[in-house]
């Protein structure tokens, strides 16, 4: 079984980078949101389970230091990457 993005529906009120509504992804997220569905729960689970792996093996971690004890934290990470079209990365990048 894939992700059925036909059912996919936002939480909250946000921008959401990869659909414009239920199953119609946005032109910049199109070819992900199309490999994606090809790939099964265990493959997408198995992928999850070894880049949080990956993470922790790496040391990569952080510290609230408002919290106390200093504890560190893998650092979260999407494994679905944030998809902006060209124009988009053109102003991002000329801010820089």
């Amino acid at each position: 079984m894939s992700i059925e993005w036909k059912e996919y529906a936002p939480q909250g009120e946000f921008f959401d980078e990869l659909f414009s509504s239920p199953g119609n992804a946005r032109q910049p997220a199109k070819r992900l949101v199309s490999y994606m569905s090809s790939l099964s729960e265990e493959d997408i689970q198995s992928r999850k389970i070894a880049m949080e792996a990956t993470i922790k093996e790496m040391g990569v971690s952080f510290t609230v230091y408002t919290e106390g004890g200093n504890i560190d934290r893998a650092w979260p990470f999407d494994m679905i990457p944030r998809i902006i079209s060209r124009t988009q990365w053109d102003k991002t990048a000329a801010g820089l």
